[in-house]
């Protein structure tokens, strides 16, 4: 499926992101990268989803494309001798509170949970969107 209205987008869409209603769902790092490359060039706006803990802030216009980063989630590297770790802006930090709570270790931060000012159950949204 390609979304009209955005030219220069159609080969990057058909080959790279499978999309699901105008939603683009880039597969990997280097799959978002040329997308948000590809952006640029054109100009078109980027209005970047993980798991929606933010949507009640600010005011998108609705133009652009919404890129999700659920494909792009999971720990990449964790060594709790050292204290460090390396995860994809889309792994959610319930998921990163339990690897870390096996190891007896807890975030040095506590994320903010607002959800609820927003009629959202008290998920802890992503990784990306905590440092966003």
């Amino acid at each position: 499926m390609v979304v009209t209205g955005f030219p220069r987008f159609h080969d990057f869409e058909r080959t790279i992101c499978k999309m699901n209603d105008q939603i683009l769902y880039p597969g990997n790092v280097e799959e978002l990268s040329d997308l948000v490359k590809s952006s640029l060039a054109s100009n078109t706006p980027l209005l970047v989803k993980g798991m929606g803990s933010k949507e009640g802030w600010g005011q998108p216009d609705g133009s652009g494309h919404m890129v999700s980063v659920s494909n792009i989630s999971g720990v990449t590297m964790y060594e709790p001798e050292e204290l460090v770790m390396t995860a994809a802006a889309g792994t959610s930090i319930e998921y990163i509170k339990k690897l870390l709570e096996g190891k007896n270790q807890q975030l040095a931060f506590e994320p903010p949970g607002i959800n609820r000012l927003y009629g959202k159950s008290m998920g802890m949204g992503t990784l990306g969107g905590v440092l966003a």
